[in-house]
């Protein structure tokens, strides 16, 4: 595996943009554990770490000193193929190069190889370099990142400037397509600062900027007419809104990651007005719908939870919706906040459980029935207005089935497709590690 990958905010948020982002994998495994095996007869300073089995690296091979304690070289061999070959002046590391597979190996795993090596660069000014990285006097802080591909042409450059911060440039394929983009990302967070991405024939496909030191950013995507199609807008940590637009500029549907679930809503053709929003927790268990009216006011809440039909007899199920129940509704009052009918259905969303009935916007007076598995009524709370009093007057209904019911109104068990489910993938900021640690 590279030793350099590109770490994407999210395939459907990207549209083919690639987002640089450094990952050394070797810094994941430590040398404590590691198994120590020397061959006096090849090099005193030659030592063999053999690395776990769900590593992946497959071998270590580092050379010492004569007090067998300071580092003077290392070289790496990955399972997949690739080597890293790691250059040290007084105990510390300056460079790291990452070789490509030799396509001539028959196994990629090449822990039995490295036994014939005399030095560690043996072998290796045949392969392709993959990634040339300078690291500064302490050892472990990247001062320039070049990647390379197959055929030698650039992939990417990252200096660092003046400023401390890491200027970053992508190249197209084969590095002879113009430039796919670049960035600045900060030098000591490895935050990124400012972005702009590339098509192939040079338009402007999507730019990123901070808009303030909390992590706050906005990302647009541009079609190759350059009309925006979306943005991305980074709200700290936890929240961030993805905005999509016609054509025309219209926004025609938001998508919010929130902490604990994702929210669609849809638009009218105006862009201005919401018509329907689908709230989905974090495991998709449950999904919860509101509708608006032609004014953009919430009219009905609907909270639907996943069905699980092995453990539901079929006569206690009303409607299916791409496999999920009714579990609660609400009708609101013109405020489009305020609950003035709250109806919970026993699981399978058939038979009423309970019905809040609130005739104005406060929370009383309001009168509470509960209801039975049969579908008769039980008891009754009737709670005046807070003014007169909080207590509540409960009636209880007789022993046994009775005839007084629900009539749930037919606009209640209004259907709309709850899939395909949302990415739960939470859009990310790309990083540029700034330092690397070979312990």
């Amino acid at each position: 595996m590279s030793l350099l990958n590109a770490k994407k905010i999210a395939p459907w948020a990207i549209a083919g943009i690639v987002v640089v982002g450094l990952i050394w994998l070797f810094t994941h495994w430590p040398v404590t554990g590691s198994v120590d095996v020397r061959w006096p007869t090849k090099s005193a300073t030659h030592t063999l770490l053999l690395r776990p089995a769900d590593s992946k690296e497959s071998t270590r091979l580092i050379d010492y000193a004569a007090d067998q304690t300071t580092i003077t070289g290392m070289r790496i061999e990955f399972r997949d193929g690739t080597t890293a070959l790691i250059s040290y002046q007084n105990g510390k590391p300056t460079v790291i190069r990452q070789y490509y597979p030799d396509p001539a190996a028959k196994d990629a795993d090449t822990t039995k190889l490295v036994s014939t090596l005399k030095t560690l660069a043996d072998g290796l000014n045949a392969r392709a370099l993959k990634t040339n990285v300078e690291l500064k006097d302490d050892g472990v802080t990247i001062k320039t990142l070049t990647t390379y591909d197959t055929a030698g042409h650039y992939a990417s450059v990252a200096v660092r400037d003046a400023n401390n911060d890491f200027a970053v440039t992508e190249y197209g394929a084969n590095g002879g397509n113009g430039i796919a983009s670049v960035a600045l990302y900060d030098g000591t967070t490895g935050m990124l600062k400012s972005r702009q991405d590339f098509n192939a024939d040079g338009s402007l496909a999507s730019t990123y900027a901070q808009t303030n030191s909390w992590g706050n950013a906005k990302q647009t995507f541009f079609d190759k007419s350059g009309n925006k199609t979306r943005d991305l807008t980074f709200n700290g940590r936890w929240d961030v809104v993805m905005n999509e637009y016609t054509v025309d500029g219209k926004l025609t549907k938001t998508t919010d990651f929130g902490y604990s679930g994702v929210t669609i809503t849809e638009f009218d053709a105006t862009g201005t007005k919401k018509l329907i929003e689908r709230a989905y927790n974090g495991d998709a268990s449950s999904v919860t719908v509101r509708y608006f009216d032609d004014k953009g006011t919430a009219t009905m809440k609907q909270n639907w939870e996943k069905l699980d039909s092995a453990k539901m007899p079929a006569d206690r199920v009303q409607i299916v919706n791409d496999g999920y129940v009714l579990h609660e509704v609400y009708e609101l009052h013109t405020d489009g906040y305020s609950a003035k009918t709250d109806i919970t259905f026993y699981p399978g969303g058939k038979v009423v459980k309970e019905v809040e009935t609130r005739p104005t916007t406060d929370y009383r007076p309001m009168k509470d029935q509960f209801f039975r598995e049969d579908g008769s009524l039980d008891y009754t709370n009737d709670c005046p207005a807070s003014s007169v009093s909080w207590n509540c007057q409960t009636t209880k209904m007789p022993a046994g089935p009775n005839s007084v019911r629900v009539k749930v109104p037919s606009s209640f068990y209004r259907v709309t497709p709850l899939l395909p489910l949302p990415s739960m993938d939470k859009p990310e900021i790309p990083t540029f590690p700034v330092k690397i640690n070979l312990h």
